[in-house]
């Protein structure tokens, strides 16, 4: 009986195992995920950031001499 105790019992801790590993692998994905996103977050806020001080400063002096941004053809 007690080698089969034995087995049981390797076979436990190798299912233990199994599902230590998998969670770890989930733990890591969802740290990337995370980070990933917090990234892409803090992108588009620099990109808002940055428009926001674009239409603070108001069109160019290039723009204006040219007219460029003046006229929309919305008839395409």
């Amino acid at each position: 009986m007690s080698n089969i105790s034995g087995v049981q019992s390797q076979l436990l801790q190798s299912q233990i195992a199994s599902i230590q590993t998998k969670n770890d692998i989930g733990v890591k994905t969802l740290k990337k995920t995370q980070d990933a996103a917090e990234l892409q977050g803090e992108a588009a806020i620099k990109l808002l950031d940055a428009a926001t001080d674009i239409a603070k400063e108001g069109p160019s002096l290039g723009a204006l001499a040219s007219g460029l941004g003046q006229n929309l053809d919305v008839s395409a």
